[in-house]
Formats: C-alpha cells, structure tokens, sequence
C-alpha cells in the first residue's frame, strides 16, 4: 500500500528532520485549560466519533464520562494532505503560540504527511504544541489499526516530534483505542501507564515454570505503572536481557530465584514457592511498592 501511494510534494525548501520542532520548546506544553498535562498528553476518538479528551496526564486516567470535549480546547485542526504556506498564513499561526497544532493526517503515507507540515511550521517559526491525529476508515480493523498507528505515529514520536497523539476511529472500541496509544506512547518512552515486562521465551535452560510465575507476577504487581520487571528463566542470558529492568526474577538454579534491584543481585536461592511474596518484599522495602486500593482511591482523587 505505502509503495504505491503518490509522492508528496515538499511544501518548502526547508527538508525534514529528527528533532526539527522538539516538543520540550512548545510553549504551553503541559499548560493547556490550565490541567497539568504532561507533553505526552493523549487524545482518542469517542465511540459516537466525538474527539475527547480522556487521558490527561501523569498517572491519571479517566473515563469517556469524565472527558473534556475537544472543542474546549484553544486547538486549531490542520488538514496536513491540503496544507501550505497560504493557509498558515490564513490561519494566523505566527502570531498563536499558545494554539494545540491537530496535524490530522489519513491514508498510506501519514508520516510523509505529517513530516513535511512539521518542516513548513519550523521554516515560519510556529512552535505551537502539536498533536498528531491518524484517521481511520471505517473498512480498517483493530489488527490493522494497531499496526500502521503504531508504526505511523511512532516514528514520529521517537523522531522528536508531537506533544500529544490522537486516534479517529469511530467503528473502533474507545478502550481499545486507549489501550493503543496508551501502549504507544509507552513504547516509545513519554508516558508509563501500565507496568511492563521483559521475559525470555523460555528455553531448555529455564529453570522454574515460567510460564505460571510471569502470571503470578502480573496479577501481584499490574498497578505499578512506573516499573520494569524482568523475568528470566536463567542467569545465562537473564542480567543482560533485563540490563534496564528496575527489578528482576531470575532463575539461579533449579526451582531457585535469584532477585534483582536493577544489576545488582539482592537475593539469592530463594525457593521458586516463596520468590514472587519476596518480589513484592524487595519492592516494598526500596519504596516503590503501592497498595492496588491506595492507588485507585488516587486516581479517583486526582479525577474529581
């Protein structure tokens, strides 16, 4: 589809690159309606197509209810497919720094697209935070949704490109769209919204059943947004494969864990029955550990 999709035209001399409009130097990023909304902000399509709001930084998370309706934000949308320098001009951006950018693009070629809008904005000078909107059709499903998002607006996010990203899909579930760019933007390292994992797939040396304890562990420790948790089925290739892990399970012998407080190993030998209680003690005692119930009530806080 993308091979045969028509070349852009550039809408100015100036060519794309990485870093050409970082969004650490938008001027209100983070200031939008006064909410503390982090660069990595998050914008979705509502299942009835209306654009919403509901993700609005930090570890905050609220439901389409609770939503701020795009249109109370200070936004300007840009068709990036007809943009050029009259329209800029039309529109006045030089003078509206303090305007949320919506580059909505669609198609085979978003990111050419989106690439030569963010080269003609930095040649005028506009540093207005931007939000990269991809429009779906209606004939696209999730599968195929999740994987040109994902590659679509993570090149450009891992470029340096957009304080916030937004998905139209209005035939799609608005949680799996959540899920989506949540899952985005952490990949590409903004936001952290869900504790991640790193395991091996197991092999002939995995030591202890894997398979069951990565369940154990998830269920124990899936409302710590902020951490890594490597688990390894040996200690072969365990402490490299998990080098950036904050905390690790590692197989040492047979039905034996080994624990982790990033490469520094804090517990040895510990029996396979007793080690994921013993996880949960290591991260207790280094003070990252947060009750399930003192963290919804938090959240139910900072929403209100």
């Amino acid at each position: 589809e993308r091979a045969a999709a028509p070349q852009l035209s550039p809408l100015c001399p100036l060519p794309y690159r990485a870093q050409m409009l970082p969004r650490n130097a938008s001027s209100i990023a983070g200031q939008l309606y006064g909410a503390n909304l982090l660069p990595s902000v998050l914008i979705v399509g509502k299942d009835d197509g209306t654009p919403q709001l509901p993700l609005a930084g930090g570890d905050r998370v609220g439901t389409s209810v609770e939503a701020l309706a795009l249109s109370s934000l200070p936004a300007i949308l840009i068709e990036t497919d007809s943009f050029s320098r009259e329209k800029a001009e039309a529109l006045n951006l030089t003078h509206q720094p303090n305007r949320l950018l919506i580059l909505r693009a669609s198609g085979a070629n978003r990111v050419g697209l989106w690439r030569r809008t963010i080269a003609l904005l930095s040649e005028m000078g506009i540093t207005a935070p931007i939000a990269l909107e991809a429009q779906f059709a209606p004939t696209e499903f999730l599968e195929k949704v999740q994987i040109a998002a994902a590659t679509d607006l993570g090149t450009l996010l891992l470029e340096g490109a957009g304080s916030a990203i937004m998905l139209t899909a209005p035939h799609l579930p608005l949680s799996s769209l959540q899920a989506l760019a949540l899952g985005i933007l952490q990949a590409t390292r903004l936001r952290f919204s869900h504790t991640e994992y790193i395991s091996c797939p197991g092999c002939g040396r995995t030591l202890y059943n894997l398979e069951g304890t990565i369940a154990r562990i998830k269920k124990a420790t899936s409302h710590l947004p902020n951490l890594k948790i490597g688990i390894m089925g040996c200690i072969v290739n365990g402490p490299g494969e998990m080098a950036d892990a904050d905390y690790g399970y590692v197989g040492g012998a047979p039905h034996k864990i080994d624990l982790y407080k990033g490469q520094k190993c804090m517990r040895r030998g510990i029996a396979e029955e007793d080690a994921v209680d013993a996880l949960i003690a290591l991260i207790r005692e280094n003070g990252d550990w947060v009750e399930p119930q003192q963290r919804e009530d938090r959240q139910m806080a900072e929403n209100k």
